[in-house]
């Protein structure tokens, strides 16, 4: 959980010198309800317990036996919330989001639950028209139309691709 998550969610955030972090619920205005001491690496840790909810957010609730023991009350009740948007869209949605790959590969991902935060809303089965930009990437070349003319000789006929004159000197000067 970063700082600017706790802080979005109505906590501040005070840093001490010598004790680490203080989490002040309330929009600044409420109890202490959180200590977090600076561990290695310049990070803070705060004991808490993470909750898993049935909206696919992510909830951590400080524990009362944490080191504030002013405000243990206050501290088992608080709950900072974090990551807690999920992405709704259609089916067709989601299938251009992911670069237009097959709709069976994309409700797999859903029931699988490959993605989190994914949420299919609607229909969950595969339109009955082609999606247009699938389509065009799927077209072949139009067929080059058949000849008239025929050659019975060798070089009665012939192609050639005519350039010229080109505007960069090529190796040897031409």
């Amino acid at each position: 959980m970063s700082v600017k998550e706790l802080t979005q969610g109505g906590t501040d955030v005070l840093f001490r010198k010598s004790f680490g972090a203080i989490l002040v619920g309330n929009q600044g205005n409420g109890p202490e309800i959180g200590f977090a001491k600076e561990t290695s690496g310049q990070l803070y840790k705060v004991k808490c317990i993470v909750k898993h909810t049935e909206v696919n957010t992510y909830t951590a609730i400080v524990e009362s036996k944490s080191i504030n023991n002013r405000d243990n009350i206050d501290a088992g009740k608080f709950v900072a919330y974090a990551a807690g948007k999920i992405a709704h869209a259609d089916l067709k949605t989601w299938h251009r989001r992911l670069g237009h790959v097959s709709y069976k590969y994309v409700l797999d991902m859903f029931w699988n639950g490959s993605v989190r935060g994914m949420d299919i809303v609607g229909k969950r089965s595969p339109p009955q028209s082609p999606c247009k930009p699938c389509l065009k990437g799927k077209h072949a070349r139009a067929p080059f139309v058949p000849s008239q003319s025929t050659s019975s000789s060798v070089l009665q006929l012939m192609h050639s691709n005519l350039h010229g004159p080109a505007a960069v000197q090529g190796i040897g000067g031409i």
